[in-house]
């Protein structure tokens, strides 16, 4: 699922859970890739693969696995309505 482009469209309350659910895997993914490959490595896997690419396209540069979290969090609050 492209969770930006999702995320451009009204969000409806099935619509939302996807979202969420689509960027708790992003996270997850993510997480394995920092544990196994050191903090940087989502950034290089994503510039290599293009995997997730649109997802953290809100992050100029997403260094670390906090900021690619902190990136799709954000991309959630705001499509949610939440503030932070």
């Amino acid at each position: 699922m492209n969770l930006v482009t999702a995320f451009e469209e009204p969000v409806n309350a099935v619509g939302a859970a996807r979202s969420v659910a689509a960027a708790k895997a992003l996270v997850t993914r993510y997480s394995a890739i920092e544990s196994s490959f050191g903090d940087g490595a989502t950034r290089n896997f994503v510039v290599a693969t293009g995997e997730g690419a649109d997802t953290l396209s809100a992050i100029a540069e997403p260094v670390s696995f906090a900021e690619a979290v902190e990136g799709v969090v954000d991309t959630v609050r705001a499509a949610l309505g939440v503030s932070s």
